[in-house]
């Protein structure tokens, strides 16, 4: 049996591809172990998440920030060096700038070991401290020696690539959700709409960490010129300034009775939001290099194409060509509040319309956007190595 470890220095239930990734290593006859960030107990998303059958999930350090996290991470590494020396694992997989500097570590304590390096996210070197800016160094020299380098995005890998130099062609693996997974409908959010006296005849949900960026403030003031009796839940993890700002301009707006906010939610809860929804919003704001190359490595699109629900995008290129080619959504400038209730409009408002864009998400999942067929090419690899 094939053992292989899978690093992240962040907390292992954030990124489902790794959830998704250990599950089906798993069934695929591999042992697999995964070392990762402990969740900062303000970031804890409750419950718990299946990563396959006999999958090990280690947690490292406390979820500590500033010098603490650095101290944790340090510590990381050496548990990956004495992990891999003791595991002797065949394949070893880095998840982004700091999980392949230590995969690149560990394959020293285990020199047989294939060195595989999975980005999902790409790091600006402008924003980083000295001590990230050692591991963006560390992260070029890992990618550079890796046999396997994988990317969410073709746009991405090709800045990544440019700019390190990278010898060899990455292979795209988009961040899709599973085929077989029917996640149960707990009826836990109508609860919620029922104890505080709401009900709508359509929901748009927004799924995801809240933060600066994600045209959230935008689609709140948007909900004011929405034509319909439609409800909008925002879910995810927002930092306490956030959760505080948003709450206030959804006072400001008078908008309280048309607005749920869901901090830190349960995938039970989760779930019952994503299969609950009519429309999804995906809106990304100008800025974040990552944010120009989103059509397929984000996480809130996957979701609601899961669902067979529609999407609302931001009208960056990469989504321009996604909703032309498989007509899932509309695209609107992820900025502009009165574009968004537009897009919101066109969409709710057309039975017709909504129907048939349902019915294109759904499509384009089956046929494209799962795990199971991103991942085959990554099976195909180890299999022959």
């Amino acid at each position: 049996m094939k053992k292989i470890m899978l690093l992240t220095w962040t907390p292992a239930l954030w990124h489902p591809v790794i959830r998704f990734t250990s599950q089906m290593l798993t069934e695929e006859g591999y042992s697999v172990d995964i070392l990762a960030r402990a969740s900062h107990p303000d970031a804890t998303i409750p419950g718990t998440a299946d990563f396959g059958l006999g999958a090990s999930v280690h947690s490292i350090g406390q979820g500590s920030r500033g010098w603490s996290g650095r101290l944790d991470y340090l510590a990381f590494l050496k548990r990956s060096f004495d992990f891999a020396r003791l595991l002797k694992p065949d394949v070893i997989v880095g998840y982004d700038m700091r999980g392949v500097a230590a995969a690149y570590v560990a394959s020293h304590a285990s020199p047989g070991a294939r060195l595989l390096y999975h980005n999902l996210d790409l790091v600006s070197g402008d924003e980083l401290s000295l001590f990230g800016k050692l591991a963006k160094k560390a992260e070029a020299f890992g990618a550079r020696r890796a046999d396997l380098v994988i990317f969410s995005s073709r746009g991405r890998a090709e800045i990544f690539g440019r700019a390190i130099q990278l010898p060899c062609e990455p292979l795209t693996v988009m961040n899709c959700q599973r085929l077989d997974t029917h996640e149960p409908k707990t009826g836990e959010l109508q609860d919620l709409l029922r104890s505080r006296g709401l009900s709508f005849d359509r929901l748009v949900v927004r799924l995801g960490v809240m933060g600066p960026g994600h045209g959230i403030e935008a689609t709140v003031e948007s909900v004011l010129e929405w034509q319909g009796n439609w409800g909008l839940v925002l879910a995810g993890v927002p930092s306490k300034e956030y959760m505080s700002e948003l709450q206030g301009q959804i006072g400001a707006l008078g908008l309280e009775q048309q607005i749920l906010l869901l901090p830190t939610v349960p995938y039970s809860l989760w779930y019952d939001c994503l299969y609950a929804a009519d429309l999804g919003i995906a809106l990304y704001e100008p800025g974040n290099i990552n944010h120009h190359y989103m059509a397929g490595a984000g996480n809130k699109l996957n979701l609601y194409l899961k669902a067979g629900i529609p999407s609302l995008l931001p009208s960056f290129p990469d989504f321009m060509s996604l909703v032309e080619r498989f007509g899932i959504g509309e695209v609107v400038d992820p900025t502009d509040p009165r574009a968004i209730a537009c897009g919101v409009n066109a969409i709710l408002a057309d039975d017709e319309k909504h129907a048939l864009l349902c019915h294109n998400a759904q499509a384009a999942f089956e046929q494209y956007f799962n795990f199971e067929k991103q991942f085959r090419p990554v099976l195909d690899w180890l299999a022959e190595t």
